[in-house]
């Protein structure tokens, strides 16, 4: 649904705050004469924009707030909100929800919110305008104006399509530009005239101010004379002044990096120095752990010693060949080194295991021989890992003693660093001394020839700088040029200021008003080129449209009547010349209708009676929705002259367009409330203020009802 709620508090016979869910295609609002049941109707058209308390059934602004009864004070304001699902992006905002609030107290003033922030009515209105909605026309139809489209007069009934079509927008866009050419037309006129006013003055002027033009070019060549012979040698020592102040800052980086350097230099010769004890201390650790893997490893070779003794023994009392023993211990040994040197323990596993069995092959008698080939080969494991670590050990002394011979090299270089950027800095302070030196000898020059400047009459900043300068030998020739100019000047004596004043003052407004005339008429040329575009898309829009409208109306018409017909068309529109001689439009032409009623002969619409100019209207209304449906549209009343057949008639058709479009409808009649989903009743309480009740109708005939 495009509507979603509406709020009132203190709006006319609404005292107290009420909210009307409008989540449904079609909201009746039904209630006895009197209920106050149509305050909704105006309240909505007041929201869309309405300006007239007329059309508000109301005297005046303040009609609008409730007065108040006997028994139930008045309202100090009233306030109408009304909230809009913008989910499918309608309108032109970044919320899904927009809210339209207008606010009047009894002083007058009005506030108008869009989703609580305060704009102008005027904001509002064409926010609408550019929906396709507003306050007047066909989208909000009021209480006796069923027949409205029939009574209204054909530029009123065009307005009417217009806004349903969507066209208000152009419209509003084209009557700000003719105001705004009215305006501009305005101007020009003015200054046109006003440019003839000072014309004999401006010539008296400019008279008067002829003979100081020999003053004034003297003066010109006085002064381009001073700026060259000055403002070449300030442009000069400024140059150079500049040049040494890059320089001085470049120096001064540079002495900063050298003092970062030099910091840098000596924190590394701390370090280095500082590094010598950690380096003998980690040698003597590594020597003490050197000492006592060798004494492992010679209690573990003793001990391998003890187990071929014991083989040896073995052997002899087992009649062993002790020759090829000990070739064969020899063998293993070799075998096991070997191992031992690539580190696979496994292979030395395998070296022992293998020599037992030589052992075992060598005589019959092997069982005597004692079996110490497990034994041998942990051993050997062991003497293995004792060899690795002290290879590692003499690795690491390696590194560390090296480290200790390249201390005293690295310690002489840094102590060498430190010292050459030292005197590096010293230069780069040297530099900048110098550098100091000269930017004072220049500073001083400039002060020179700002006192020279000053007994002249003028300021060293007003000489322009960069106009060039003198070689050294003219310039006294070019001081006395400057002295001799001066004395013409004196002899001429001095200009009145007040006449040099007001002539310019008067050449620059007459320069003024030329170019706003000329601006003017620019602006009037691009406001007729925009009014004839928008008239254009008026016309090209409106055309488009009407031949489908009037497709419709005719349909409706006869859906309405059982038969007949209807027609649409243009007024006829005359013509007059315009300014230039040439024939244009006096106006834009209006929407007449034509009808043919079935079994009646119809001269003119007054004819018709109350009934049939409501079913022509209704006709033309659903004729206009066809071809644009609006989101919403509010009928007050317009089944009110509908017989009960008609009245269903409209009902259906109200069903039928509830598709695209949402009603709120006030009514009497039943055939139309039963087509409704929500049905609202407006009652008055004993305190004279208007009290609703709400009944929500299902699609199975359901209802619910709540105050």
């Amino acid at each position: 649904m495009f509507l979603k709620r509406l709020e009132l508090q203190g709006f006319k016979s609404f005292a107290d705050k009420i909210t009307l869910d409008l989540d449904g295609n079609i909201i009746a609002v039904v209630g006895p004469n009197g209920s106050g049941k149509s305050n909704i109707t105006d309240a909505l058209r007041w929201i869309l924009g309405e300006r007239d308390a007329k059309n508000l059934r109301s005297g005046r602004a303040e009609d609008l707030i409730f007065a108040g009864t006997q028994n139930k004070s008045r309202a100090g304001l009233a306030q109408a909100t009304l909230f809009f699902d913008n989910s499918t992006g309608f309108f032109p905002v970044d919320f899904n929800e927009v809210s339209v609030s207008r606010r009047i107290s009894r002083d007058g003033t009005t506030q108008v919110f869009l989703n609580k922030s305060e704009v102008r009515l005027k904001d509002i209105i064409d926010f609408f305008a550019k929906s396709r909605l507003g306050a007047r026309g066909l989208t909000t139809v009021n209480q006796g104006e069923s027949d409205i489209f029939i009574r209204s007069l054909p530029m009123e009934r065009r307005v009417m399509i217009e806004e349903i079509l969507g066209l208000k927008e152009f419209r509003l866009k084209k009557a700000e530009a003719e105001r705004r050419l009215k305006n501009s037309e305005d101007n020009l006129e003015k200054a046109a005239a006003l440019i003839e006013e000072i014309k004999p003055h401006l010539s008296f002027l400019r008279r008067q101010v002829t003979r100081y033009r020999n003053r004034e070019a003297i003066m010109q060549s006085l002064t381009e004379l001073e700026d060259r012979f000055y403002g070449g040698q300030v442009w000069s020592i400024n140059r150079e002044l500049s040049e040494l102040e890059k320089e001085r800052q470049e120096v001064e980086r540079e002495i900063s990096l050298k003092k970062e350097e030099e910091r840098t230099s000596e924190e590394e010769l701390i370090r280095i120095k500082n590094s010598e004890p950690a380096a003998a201390e980690s040698l003597k650790f590594i020597k003490l752990r050197k000492d006592d893997l060798l004494a492992k490893k010679g209690e573990l070779q003793k001990e391998l010693g003890r187990i071929e003794a014991r083989l040896e023994i073995g052997a002899r009392q087992g009649g062993v060949d002790v020759v090829r023993l000990k070739e064969i211990v020899a063998e293993a040994k070799r075998l096991i080194g070997e191992a031992l040197r690539e580190e696979d323990f496994a292979a030395v596993r395998g070296k022992l295991e293998s020599l037992s069995e030589l052992f075992r092959e060598t005589d019959e008698r092997r069982e005597e021989i004692p079996d110490t080939g497990e034994e041998r080969r942990l051993i050997a494991e062991k003497i293995a890992e004792l060899e690795k670590g002290m290879a590692e050990l003499e690795k690491d002394e390696e590194g560390f003693s090296s480290g200790i011979r390249d201390f005293n090299e690295k310690f002489r270089q840094a102590f060498l660093t430190l010292e050459g950027k030292k005197r590096e800095t010293e230069a780069f302070i040297q530099r900048l001394n110098r550098l100091l030196l000269n930017k004072e000898r220049l500073e001083f020059r400039l002060q020179e020839i700002a006192r020279e400047l000053s007994e002249a009459g003028r300021s060293i900043g007003e000489v322009k700088e960069g106009v060039g300068s003198f070689p050294e030998e003219e310039r006294e020739a070019v001081k006395r040029q400057i002295l001799r100019y001066r004395q013409e000047l004196a002899s001429i004596g001095d200009i009145d200021q007040g006449t040099v004043k007001e002539a310019e003052e008067t050449e620059a407004r007459h320069e003024f008003l030329v170019s706003q005339v000329s601006d003017l008429e620019k602006s009037i040329a691009d406001l007729k080129t925009l009014i004839k575009e928008l008239d254009g898309q008026i016309h090209e829009n409106f055309s488009a449209a009407f031949k489908s409208i009037n497709e419709e109306f005719d349909k409706f018409m006869k859906i309405m009547f059982d038969g007949g017909s209807g027609r649409l068309s243009m007024e006829k529109v005359e013509t007059g010349l315009g300014e230039n001689g040439a024939a244009e439009a006096d106006r834009v032409p209006g929407v007449e209708i034509d009808i043919d009623l079935p079994r009646k002969r119809i001269k003119n619409l007054e004819a018709l009676s109350g009934g049939e100019k409501s079913l022509v209207s209704i006709a033309a209304l659903f004729a206009l929705i066809s071809v644009s449906p609006p989101p919403f549209l509010v009928l007050d009343e317009i089944d009110a002259t509908l017989d009960e057949r008609n009245a269903r008639r409209l009902g259906e058709m109200i069903k039928k367009f509830a598709r695209k479009t949402q009603f709120i409808i006030v009514t009497h009649n039943r055939a139309v409330m039963e087509a409704a989903d929500i049905l609202y009743g407006v009652t008055m309480t004993p305190e004279g203020a208007s009290r609703i009740l709400s009944l929500k109708l299902s699609p199975e005939g359901q209802t619910s009802a709540k105050l």
